[in-house]
């Protein structure tokens, strides 16, 4: 795996085996011995001590490597290019190198310095014995030696291994991204713990500290993952935030108490490294080790750093990991927030839609009662006592019934939506309620014997019936009511027929007026109008019963 995580180590040990291969090729094929070595034999000892020379620059100081890595992987290219073009015998080892070096190349420039390269080595590879006179004395065309035979085979295989490796590496952080964005976004509190966790093991990390702040006013928490535990010191103090936010580099760096300094990138994003004893002085205070990585969050209003502490390769590639990781980190985060907020606003709206149920059931019952209370008050005398008590005890009832109804309303608040409720049966005791509710006589006419809808829509519609018989009694004066009931192609059809009322009315008035019917249709996505018939008046309302 660890060819994979830098392209520089593969580029490295390739670089070294054509040369050595090369050389020893070249001496077969020119055997006069030192004294009578020709140009094509210094070329490959120049190009081995080249090979040589290219990782002792980052053996002996990894931020010279970081300004010479560019200029190396240039002078492999030139390398390459000519010897496709000049020298044939030893294209095929060459070639190999070439397809690594556009690896790293892609890895260091981008796609488009990679493209262009890579033209360029085909163009010569195309080209190659015509581009002019042969620099190098080569002898007549001969069988390569075994061994450089062998150390081709040997080459393609460590090639193979090295693209396999890295897509390896590659899949491995694409499958960690996408269970950390996955596992990590469903937790109700800052999944810290989850968080510190899955970062020490993609990064085999000794201790991962996570500093944070929910607000510039906010405390700053510190938690620490180490040894398999989560340990949360929260309010370590606003001196810690010098810890958060880091003026040295803003973003990702990779930190070297040693020699003092940070890996990070300029605002052109390129490599930059940064003379930073102070900070690195401080995380060492704080964590105890010399060594390791930190990337920013910021999140909402969160604001934190991430420092992961263990052994890591002051390289690029190092960084690009790094950066990744804080881009993931980021991910979890705000997702986090997003789910949390939608989730708050769930409620919140769960409330509201319970709130207004039970306002406008309380207020309908209210509304009855006023209305049969009010009319016997106004009844004459002839009206005796047991008439009168038989009244008031289907006024009892009503309210009985509506403190039952107001129990069902909290109940199906923590009932699932997706759950099926036979609207039919519903419907009828509805209408059967509502008749001695209002003192009218309401009946339902339904196309079906059954209806299974959602509990939702179920809900909703008989709400709305009630709203609709209500409006009816109170502001036409109906005594005789039908709803009607029907559904096809996954549309509700409900009517409410006022059987005693007959009126021209103007283009206003066929509006809805009821602003708690219109709330509920909109909700439902459906519409509605009334419009005069010959034996009165007809609400018909239509819901689609699939919404996107």
């Amino acid at each position: 795996m660890s060819l994979g995580r830098s392209p520089s180590l593969p580029v490295t040990i390739a670089r070294l085996c054509v040369a050595i291969a090369c050389f020893i090729e070249c001496r077969a094929l020119h055997p006069e011995g030192l004294a009578g070595m020709n140009a094509e034999c210094l070329f490959f000892i120049a190009y081995l001590v080249w090979a040589i020379a290219c990782p002792a620059v980052a053996a002996i100081s990894w931020k010279a490597n970081i300004h010479a890595w560019p200029v190396i992987l240039m002078g492999d290219v030139l390398i390459c290019g000519f010897m496709i073009l000049y020298m044939e015998p030893y294209v095929l080892p060459v070639l190999l190198l070439a397809i690594l070096l556009l690896s790293a190349i892609q890895a260091r420039f981008g796609n488009v310095l990679a493209l262009l390269t890579g033209l360029v080595l085909g163009i010569a590879f195309v080209m190659r014995g015509e581009a002019g006179p042969a620099i190098f004395a080569t002898p007549q065309p001969h069988l390569p030696l075994p061994s450089f035979s062998a150390a081709t085979v040997v080459l393609a295989g460590f090639v193979a291994l090295s693209l396999t490796s890295a897509r390896a590496y590659r899949n491995t952080v694409r499958l960690w991204g996408e269970e950390l964005l996955m596992v990590g976004s469903n937790f109700r509190s800052l999944p810290v713990d989850y968080l510190l966790q899955r970062l020490s093991d993609l990064f085999r990390a000794e201790r991962v500290g996570f500093f944070w702040s929910e607000g510039s006013d906010e405390p700053v928490n510190l938690a620490v993952y180490d040894q398999g535990a989560t340990s949360e010191v929260a309010h370590v103090g606003r001196a810690s935030d010098r810890l958060i936010r880091i003026e040295a580099a803003e973003g990702a760096f990779l930190f070297d108490h040693e020699s003092g300094a940070l890996l990070s990138r300029d605002s052109a994003g390129h490599p930059l490294v940064a003379e930073a004893p102070g900070v690195t002085a401080q995380i060492v205070e704080a964590f105890s080790a010399g060594h390791g990585r930190s990337f920013p969050v910021r999140a909402g209003e969160l604001v934190g750093r991430v420092y992961v502490i263990g052994s890591c390769p002051m390289s690029e590639s190092g960084l690009i990991e790094t950066e990744r990781a804080a881009e993931l980190t980021e991910g979890v985060f705000e997702r986090y927030f997003f789910l949390n907020a939608w989730r708050t606003r769930a409620f919140v709206d769960a409330r509201h839609s319970l709130s207004r149920d039970l306002h406008d059931s309380v207020l309908q019952t209210l509304a009855a009662l006023r209305l049969q209370i009010a009319s016997l008050v106004e009844e004459d005398a002839a009206v005796t006592a047991s008439e009168r008590r038989e009244k008031l005890t289907s006024l009892q009832a009503v309210i009985v019934e509506e403190q039952a109804r107001l129990r069902d309303i909290l109940d199906e608040s923590y009932r699932a939506s997706e759950q099926r409720v036979e609207l039919v049966g519903q419907l009828t005791a509805c209408a059967a309620y509502l008749s001695r509710q209002w003192g009218v006589e309401c009946r339902l006419l339904a196309q079906q014997d059954t209806l299974a809808v959602d509990s939702n829509t179920a809900v909703e519609v008989e709400f709305l019936a009630r709203e609709a018989v209500a409006n009816a009694v109170q502001h036409a004066g109906a005594r005789r009511l039908t709803l009607v009931i029907a559904i096809d192609e996954d549309t509700l059809f409900l009517s409410l027929r006022n059987e005693n009322r007959r009126r021209e009315k103007t283009p206003d008035e066929a509006r809805i007026a009821s602003r708690s019917l219109s709330r509920r249709l909109s909700s439902l996505g459906g519409v509605a109008y009334s419009e005069e018939v010959n034996s009165g008046s007809l609400l018909a309302i239509r819901i689609p019963l699939k919404r996107g």
